[in-house]
């Protein structure tokens, strides 16, 4: 994004909010559409939906083209998901007893717990890597200037 896009710090910060606001749009329309078309429907619908969106999403050229893959990214990736995991959740109470339910409830808590405290602890990248990402993003977006050199400081966030 910062070299094709010219995006902004800010930008490239907000470039998923689209995804997460389809994501929760998703998961409320799956709630309501589950009665009239089904779980499998509504699997098939979002899924297919997450790969058409995938394959637009290298075609943006800025920012602003985002928005639109990325919002129906989520709200397919959001009307897939919940309509599967309540799939499961019900074939797991049927087949194994309400038992396997909490079980199941509890190792959808612990994924998405694992997910949060990865972004957290998130390995930040070393000061080599990030002088190497300077350099090439000052080359190829001042081509006829002296590349100027900068040197992050221990400690600052790239």
């Amino acid at each position: 994004m910062m070299m094709t896009m010219r995006a902004s710090p800010w930008q490239q910060g907000m470039a998923l909010v689209p995804s997460a606001v389809g994501y929760v749009i998703g998961s409320v329309l799956s709630s309501m559409l589950v009665e009239k078309a089904g779980c499998w429907l509504l699997t098939l619908v979002g899924t297919l939906g997450l790969g058409v969106f995938t394959a637009l999403l290298p075609l943006c050229k800025n920012i602003p083209e985002l928005v639109t893959p990325y919002l129906a990214f989520g709200l397919a990736g959001g009307l897939s998901e919940t309509s599967v995991l309540t799939e499961i959740g019900h074939l797991a109470d049927i087949r194994h007893g309400p038992r396997y339910g909490s079980a199941f409830a509890i190792s959808e808590t612990a994924n998405s717990f694992a997910c949060v405290v990865a972004i957290i602890l998130r390995n930040p990248p070393s000061t080599e890597k990030k002088d190497k990402l300077v350099i090439v993003f000052k080359e190829e977006n001042q081509p006829n200037s002296k590349t100027m050199s900068y040197r992050p400081q221990p400690g600052e966030d790239f």
